[in-house]
């Protein structure tokens, strides 16, 4: 199966999380279009860098100079990717906080109430 390309992932992830979002206020959402553009990249990101700490690992040997001793050191894609985790949860808290709760949204009659009273 061939890779598919980083930028219609991003694309995709964007249309999803439009999708999911998509009650926001009309207002709310161009204040918050640029939110959206960075946690799809990120979400892209994120995947990419753990699959790379799955093949490569989360640790590496690391050696100062030729004649230093080779000693075990944490590879930077780890901190990158908790780092990058840290932001996306922040933003996807922001734009959940912002959704209507469930007892905002207006019940759908699903004719119960009405079987009931007969």
């Amino acid at each position: 199966m061939a890779k598919i390309k980083k930028e219609t992932r991003i694309k995709r992830e964007n249309k999803r999380l439009r999708n999911k979002y998509k009650e926001l206020p009309e207002d709310f959402l161009e204040i918050v279009d640029g939110l959206l553009d960075e946690a799809a990249f990120m979400r892209v990101e994120l995947q990419d860098m753990k699959e790379d700490m799955i093949a490569n690992g989360r640790i590496e040997k690391f050696c100062q100079s030729a004649n230093a001793k080779p000693y075990d050191r944490e590879r930077p894609v780890v901190r990158q990717y908790n780092q990058m985790v840290r932001n996306y949860q922040n933003i996807i808290k922001q734009l959940d906080e912002k959704l209507p709760k469930q007892s905002e949204i207006p019940e759908k009659p699903d004719g119960f109430d009405e079987f009931i009273d007969i």
